[in-house]
C-alpha cells in the first residue's frame, strides 16, 4: 500500500497545476482527487482479483504488456518529433532568463 500512497499523494502535489489548466474550484479539484483515487482503488482490486484467478505471474505480464503497448508510441512519437517535424510545426519554446532581483 505504499505505493498506492505515494501515487495519490502525487496527485495532491499537482493540483495547483490541475487547477489551473482546467480553471477547476476546489469542489472540483476536490471530485477530480476522490473520481482518481476510486478508480486507483477500483483497478487495484480487480487486478488483486484477477491475480488469484488466473495466476499472478500472467496477469503481470499482461498488464507489462498493455502498458508498453501504449506507452511506446509516444515515447517514439516525441524521439521521432526531434527530426522529423519542420521547425515551423514545432511549438515555440520559450527562452527564460533567472530572475534578477
Amino acid at each position: 500500500m505504499f505505493l498506492g500512497n505515494v501515487d495519490i499523494a502525487i496527485v495532491n502535489v499537482a493540483t495547483p497545476t490541475i487547477q489551473h489548466h482546467l480553471h477547476a474550484s476546489g469542489a472540483e479539484l476536490e471530485l477530480i482527487v476522490s473520481g482518481y483515487t476510486l478508480t486507483y482503488a477500483v483497478l487495484l482490486i480487480t487486478s488483486a482479483r484477477m491475480g488469484g484467478a488466473r495466476g499472478y505471474r500472467r496477469m503481470f505480464q499482461l498488464g507489462l504488456a498493455i502498458f508498453a503497448s501504449r506507452r511506446w508510441p509516444a515515447a517514439w512519437r516525441q524521439h521521432l518529433s526531434h527530426w522529423w517535424w519542420p521547425e515551423s510545426y514545432r511549438a515555440p519554446v520559450p527562452r527564460c532568463s533567472p530572475r534578477r532581483y
